[in-house]
């Protein structure tokens, strides 16, 4: 989402931009999403061509780090892989390429003087990301997955630093990270460009039904997110229900495996979903659990857009300059975060007042319009 919103404001600017697709976590669609193709003087998809990956003195740089170890992103790269992407990102003699996250990097790396300006557009520091992922996986119990991702997260922050400065402008979602990345990075030129949500589509206020309808969104590809709904469902949920004076009903939308089975008759699973909007119509308010991440919470940005309370932890919440307890309501352990739910679900007034300024926050902070001047800035 944040790389659309990217494209969208590029397009504002320059009005021919040319996408490059490399499927790193496996081949992508073959016909662009007619929104993003809209957008585009052109779209391609860049396979993995497969053949044999010896290293080359295109990658030489690499050799370096074998005895420290890449991350897989990286070890996925080879010759005949870059050499296509190169190809591809070449042609029309790009005034400007701007490459979103960092894993995407080693592609490019052979042919940087041969292109114009050079971007990178991290949204969060993929070394700061691992290392939380890292510390939920110990929360779980997971202890193999957990140093995996330790050392991940190590090789991330050698690699950024050997080359970050190598790019003329680094962009990240929020101040906060922006402010980790300065310090770490202190040669680099770091902005912020904040994530941001494309619609504005404000929902009524929903009345009163039957039962109280909780939603959380969430591509559940990513451990955080899964992690957040078992949280919710094991540890919130019996508290919130405990105390309601109606049903509680947890609905769930968001793509990804297939591991979210419940018997429970009160928890709806949806998953991917088109249009979110009628979802949030119906819904009382939205729970963001989430004990790990990194960058700034969509999802968030997405429930304020459609005019619905949230409920959040900090760190679901970090990077956002929303107000807690005015813009949306703030809680970490089982029993505050379920006490917060019941506040705003028992008082439709103080729902209904959250709700308007998480709305009014959006607009003033991250609507679409008020971005593309971070873009347009030389």
């Amino acid at each position: 989402m944040r790389a659309a919103a990217t494209l969208r404001m590029l397009a504002g600017w320059a009005g021919q931009a040319r996408l490059v697709v490399i499927p790193v976590y496996g081949n992508g669609t073959r016909v662009p999403d007619p929104d993003i193709a809209a957008l585009c003087a052109s779209w391609e998809l860049v396979e993995d061509p497969g053949g044999p990956r010896r290293r080359t003195s295109a990658l030489a740089w690499l050799a370096d780090w074998t005895r420290h170890g890449l991350p897989p992103e990286w070890r996925r790269c080879h010759s005949a892989w870059q050499r296509l992407v190169a190809g591809a990102c070449r042609e029309g003699d790009p005034e400007l390429v701007i490459v979103f996250r960092f894993y995407l990097w080693p592609f490019l790396d052979g042919c940087l003087g041969q292109m114009g300006r050079v971007w990178l557009d991290l949204d969060e520091m993929e070394s700061a990301s691992r290392l939380r992922q890292a510390g939920l996986f110990a929360l779980n119990g997971a202890a193999r997955q957990s140093r995996r991702l330790r050392t991940e997260a190590a090789a991330y922050a050698r690699l950024e630093s050997l080359h970050f400065p190598r790019f003329e402008r680094i962009f990240l979602s929020s101040g906060l990270e922006a402010a980790k990345a300065r310090r770490a990075h202190p040669g680099c030129r770091i902005e912020v460009l904040a994530n941001t949500y494309p619609f504005d589509r404000p929902c009524p206020g929903r009345a009163s039904g039957e039962a109280f309808r909780l939603l959380f969104v969430g591509s559940f590809g990513y451990y955080p997110n899964r992690d957040a709904f078992d949280y919710f469902r094991s540890s919130i949920l019996p508290i919130l229900r405990a105390g309601a004076d109606r049903p509680v009903e947890f609905h769930i939308a968001g793509s990804g495996p297939a591991f979210v089975r419940s018997p429970d008759p009160g928890i709806i699973l949806h998953g991917f979903v088109e249009d979110l909007a009628p979802l949030y119509e119906s819904c009382d308010l939205a729970v963001v659990p989430l004990r790990a991440g990194a960058g700034t919470r969509i999802k968030i940005l997405e429930a304020f857009s459609h005019r619905r309370a949230v409920v959040s932890t900090l760190i679901g919440m970090e990077g956002l300059e929303a107000r807690p307890g005015t813009d949306l309501l703030v809680a970490d352990s089982p029993e505050a975060f379920a006490a917060a739910c019941l506040r705003l679900l028992q008082d439709e007034t103080e729902r209904n007042r959250v709700a308007e300024n998480g709305y009014a926050h959006f607009r003033r902070f991250h609507a679409p319009e008020l971005l593309a001047a971070v873009i347009r800035s030389r």
